[in-house]
């Protein structure tokens, strides 16, 4: 077991440390904020979907297109399905 060291700081010493965490945190606080944003977000999430879309020389990557629309047309026919089983 080790024992703790007693602190040595002087009072002013304390006191500028606790100021420079203030800082830091507020720091950190204002970044949390920005990154939480709704347009920050949406943002993200665009960018997410360009990326998954497009390659990285700008090119579609049709073969992410193809499939995507082919998801869409399967969900789109297995509600139509259900619609038409409900009447």
């Amino acid at each position: 077991m080790t024992e703790t060291q007693p602190d040595t700081r002087t009072p002013e010493q304390i006191e500028a440390d606790m100021v420079a965490t203030r800082a830091r945190l507020t720091g950190r606080i204002e970044q949390l904020e920005a990154y939480v944003k709704p347009k920050a977000v949406a943002a993200r999430q665009l960018a997410k979907a360009k990326a998954f879309y497009v390659d990285q020389y700008g090119g579609v990557r049709p073969e992410r297109v193809l499939a995507t629309a082919g998801a869409v047309v399967v969900v789109v026919g297995l509600c139509m399905l259900r619609s038409r089983r409900r009447r």
